[in-house]
């Protein structure tokens, strides 16, 4: 029976070799359903569905009987924004090639570029710069919602017959149930 030796330093510990492989195995077995669990999720083509928080669109009145006050995250522009983001990030790189200068006599070197300005569509990224795009708006987006709610942290309020407006303060309720 073959043993294999793991040695660290003075520490040894055997194992056989059949104990090894069923380890590896049992190894690559939690390898591939991590990665098909992961894959699955970004199988989507919707982005939104993958984020831990959405930006702050608006400040919305939460009942229409009393002035309470929240941030709410329906709505589009702020998202299409977050989106384009996203998307930003996978556009193809230029390509840069050695010309000539033609506005100096004699002409020297000069570098050009040529590139494609269109934004990739979602459904047209792999699963990989998905995940990539879901990262970094898990990171920018609680950064947005932080200043947001630090910037309108009260609205303007005035009740029905009143001639004067009052600061009311909004709800900080976090993340919004959709």
């Amino acid at each position: 029976m073959e043993q294999l030796i793991y040695a660290k330093h003075d520490d040894y510990m055997e194992i056989s070799k059949d104990e090894y492989l069923k380890m590896k195995n049992k190894l690559a077995e939690l390898e591939e359903k991590i990665n098909k669990i992961e894959d699955q999720s970004y199988c989507t083509k919707n982005i939104k569905q993958l984020v831990a928080e959405l930006p702050i669109e608006h400040i919305r009145n939460s009942t229409n009987e009393k002035p309470i006050f929240e941030y709410s995250t329906l709505g589009g522009d702020t998202w299409t924004i977050f989106l384009n983001l996203s998307k930003i990030i996978h556009r193809e790189n230029w390509k840069f090639f050695m010309d000539e200068s033609g506005c100096h006599y004699p002409s020297r070197p000069y570098i050009r570029s040529i590139g494609k300005c269109q934004l990739p569509k979602i459904e047209s990224l792999t699963r990989y710069q998905k995940r990539i795009s879901v990262e970094m708006l898990n990171e920018l987006i609680p950064i947005y919602n932080k200043y947001y709610k630090m910037m309108h942290r009260q609205v303007l309020y005035r009740e029905r017959g009143s001639d004067e407006f009052a600061f009311v303060d909004v709800l900080n309720s976090g993340k919004e149930q959709q």
